[in-house]
């Protein structure tokens, strides 16, 4: 799995969380203003991942933390990611 850190583009994050969401079995889908960042490559600028999913928060919880990221709320914040996720 390759490693976040500050240099770790919106694109790049977004393919990871959803590649180990997906290996979990949870189906999730990301939208909101990181899906039009990425769709305008860049014309609008998103500083979260917002993904929408039917998945209890705890499955969820356990994917990100494997990813590094911890919990806030209904936020993930990873402490090397630019990007959080929601």
């Amino acid at each position: 799995m390759a490693k976040i850190n500050s240099k770790t583009t919106i694109e790049e994050l977004a393919a990871l969380v959803s590649e180990a969401l997906q290996a979990a079995g949870i189906q999730a889908v990301l939208s909101g203003g990181a899906a039009v960042s990425i769709y305008t490559r860049n014309e609008y600028e998103s500083g979260d991942l917002d993904f929408i999913s039917g998945e209890n928060m705890d499955s969820i919880e356990r994917v990100m933390s494997e990813l590094g990221f911890e919990r806030r709320g209904r936020t993930f914040v990873h402490p090397q990611a630019v990007y959080f996720v929601e």
